[in-house]
């Protein structure tokens, strides 16, 4: 089973309405809005600039499940210090195909559940399309974060939905992120997971699920896994530390963005925020 996920379009006459619905799409005076996140995101719709997000309701036998966490420095398939101006060639930023692949047959309620999360990763798309390739976040060890760099890493990445009672080799029930050798991959739990973050009103569980797994494939976040992973100890505190570090990451472009998140205090994600408030993106 494949379905393709394409949005149908409208006219719309005397400008944009008001609001829409989660996952809508509007065409006005020649660019296509999608609505997301209690807002209109532009989205340019020339076949150099679609992503195309399909759900595969098997798992190709040639797809190799990763049995391995995605920031080992002594895995294979992990490439340490990789940059972006070294990433392979397959597509660009704005010509991304977004597989949501399942590793198991999943029934209708489920497969309602994955539809539901491959419609939100359209809205986070058009967002993420938006971000100015200068955005730039600088880290409080002086490593930065680029909006070019960010949408590079989404273009590439695929996400596989695992059945109930999934554990991953990270320990998590939920979900992990494999970098993949530049061919990112996330994975997540049916249950635990998309059933988890579905919980939270306004896809706001979904976005803070996406953000913060395409926050690890930075190459800020990964330079500091290697570094805590260096002497083969990765401890209990190292990890808080780093999950702190990927919800900032993730929180300051949703902030900037304009994407519904965890905001900070009683709202937070697992691990928190190191800061009150989310760190500033600049552009230069």
């Amino acid at each position: 089973m494949r379905l393709l996920h394409e949005t149908d379009l409208r006219w719309v006459a005397g400008g944009l309405p008001a609001s829409g619905a989660e996952g809508e799409s509007v065409y006005e005076n020649g660019t296509t809005y999608i609505w997301g996140a209690g807002a209109w995101w532009p989205v340019n719709e020339s076949e150099e600039d679609i992503t195309t997000v399909t759900v595969n309701g098997t798992l190709n036998d040639d797809y190799d499940h990763p049995e391995y966490d995605w920031g080992d420095p002594d895995d294979p398939f992990d490439v340490e210090d990789w940059a972006p101006e070294n990433a392979p060639p397959q597509v660009t930023s704005d010509q991304a195909v977004i597989n949501v692949t399942t590793t198991f047959t999943p029934n209708a309620d489920q497969l309602k559940l994955i539809t539901d999360f491959a419609n939100q990763i359209k809205v986070v798309d058009a967002a993420i399309k938006s971000l100015p390739d200068n955005a730039k976040l600088t880290l409080s060890d002086g490593k930065t974060i680029t909006g070019s760099e960010l949408k590079l890493w989404w273009s590439l990445t695929d996400f596989v939905v695992d059945p109930p009672n999934t554990t991953y080799p990270n320990g998590a029930n939920t979900s992990e992120a494999n970098f993949n050798n530049g061919n990112p991959v996330v994975s997540v739990s049916v249950d635990v997971g998309l059933g988890g973050y579905f919980n939270y009103a306004g896809n706001t569980g979904f976005n803070q699920f996406i953000f913060h797994e395409l926050a690890h494939f930075s190459s800020a976040n990964r330079d500091h896994y290697d570094g805590y992973y260096s002497d083969n100890n990765y401890t209990t505190a190292e990890r808080a530390q780093h999950e702190m570090e990927t919800n900032d990451i993730a929180r300051a472009f949703m902030n900037y963005l304009g994407v519904s998140h965890f905001a900070g205090g009683t709202d937070s994600p697992v691990f928190g925020y190191s800061t009150a408030n989310p760190m500033a993106i600049t552009l230069n």
